[in-house]
């Protein structure tokens, strides 16, 4: 094997390491039985035609490498868990990139110094309203980044720093909030921040771009996609949050759940917001794994529905104390209020919503369920393995699935990892 098959699964064993550093040491891998797990591999569109030697080969190496590097495995052979599944499946798409038939290339190293290397790589400008935005000095392509609201950027650091893609990213500050710390000091609405970015287009004179947006974020995206039609020339919907839509019957994600019955204490109680911020906040600091028992399973799909240990803090930030949490709760109501069925069902451009499959902070199902209803263009990939940051610990792959997208090199192939869901896609090209 070449020097990127093993690159690519050293990038894999940290998707792990980042979410829990000690998870190797405490915790053996439950084990798969060879010669199911060669068959259901050689039974892969993407493999088939690999012989069952080859791919069990495959397999042996990839499984001594995880060995020389600390990964313990049960000696009970049965169906594996949701880690070993996702280690495994990342041997064979590493083994898909070396042999060329996968674009995927291994991460950019993750950099403390976030802040000192945004400035040194973005210009940044005033708006007249006096926001803050950004624009990159690399890249030819514009593409619009909308984050999570309330969430700092540095959640997408490896994106934004990323100098081996064609992107001319911008990002617009959100009103109220701070675009290195987040959180929301004031009240907006999707409808303005989606004005303000408009604006921000218009004086920088972009005629066309691409807009990416996460979470939150893709309601202000669509809002933008509806009001500005010949401006936005392709629409990516990370983890979209698209709860609250009229005509499809609610699906919640176990944080949706959650954030609801917490709002609704708030809301009779605001003193409360202060005690709920704590709670939350030490719900992400705290992984207390003693609660998985001895279920392997459920300790894994646990791990795999948590961020980079390091991006824990930013994704508490819009609820990191009791104003900023009442804030967050305000915004999610008027979010909820605005109608954006009318905005999907109105969409002519191509749309491409990616998934993480172990995202407990939205619905994957509901999301499904919602774009097949209402979005008339759209394909839906689910990223096997990953959870709300698929742009951070599978950015391998999502930086693969986005410049295949805007590039117009679509359909892309269903991977170990990758699920490509069709649909009536709109050529990208122009």
């Amino acid at each position: 094997m070449k020097p990127l098959f093993f690159s690519l699964l050293d990038d894999a064993i940290g998707e792990v390491l980042r979410r829990e550093p000690t998870y190797f040491s405490r915790f053996e891998l439950a084990a798969f039985d060879p010669a199911l797990q060669t068959q259901a591999y050689h039974t892969h569109p993407l493999f088939e035609d690999y012989s069952k030697a080859r791919i069990s080969e495959c397999l042996e190496i990839g499984k001594a490498h995880f060995i020389r590097n600390g990964l313990k495995y049960s000696k009970d052979i049965g169906k594996g868990d949701a880690v070993s599944a996702m280690l495994f499946d990342s041997v064979m798409d590493a083994f898909a990139a070396e042999q060329g038939r996968l674009l995927i290339r291994p991460e950019p190293l993750t950099d403390a110094r976030f802040v000192q290397r945004f400035t040194a790589s973005y210009d940044q400008h005033m708006a007249s309203n006096g926001l803050r935005y950004f624009i990159s000095r690399q890249g030819h392509r514009p593409l619009l980044l909308i984050t999570a609201v309330g969430v700092p950027i540095a959640a997408w650091s490896k994106l934004l720093l990323d100098g081996l893609h064609e992107f001319r990213i911008i990002v617009v500050e959100t009103r109220y909030s701070d675009i290195y710390s987040g959180g929301l000091r004031g009240n907006t609405d999707l409808r303005t921040d989606a004005e303000d970015i408009a604006a921000v287009l218009e004086g920088e004179q972009i005629d066309s771009v691409d807009v990416l947006a996460w979470s939150n974020g893709a309601r202000v995206a669509i809002e933008l996609a509806f009001s500005c039609a010949t401006l936005v020339r392709s629409l990516i919907l990370l983890g979209p949050t698209l709860c609250g839509i009229e005509g499809i019957t609610p699906i919640y994600s176990e944080f949706e759940e959650q954030i609801t019955r917490i709002f609704a204490a708030v809301g009779k109680n605001p003193v409360a917001a202060n005690f709920f911020s704590r709670a939350l906040t030490e719900s992400i600091r705290v992984r207390n794994w003693d609660s998985c028992g001895a279920d392997p399973d459920r300790r894994a799909r646990m791990l795999l529905s948590l961020p980079a240990r390091e991006h824990a803090p930013m994704l508490i930030a819009p609820l990191a104390n009791g104003d900023l949490l009442f804030n967050f709760m305000e915004r999610f109501a008027a979010d909820l209020r605005h109608q954006i069925r009318e905005r999907l069902s109105s969409l002519k451009l191509p749309l491409l919503v990616v998934t993480g499959d172990h995202d407990h902070i939205v619905s994957n199902s509901f999301t499904h369920a919602v774009l097949s209803r209402f979005a008339p263009h759209f394909i839906h990939v689910n990223v096997k393995g990953a959870g709300h940051c698929t742009q951070d610990l599978q950015y391998r792959y999502f930086r693969s699935l986005i410049k295949c997208f805007t590039n117009g090199d679509w359909p892309a192939i269903s991977t170990a990892r990758i699920e490509v869901i069709p649909g009536d896609l709109l050529s990208t090209t122009h």
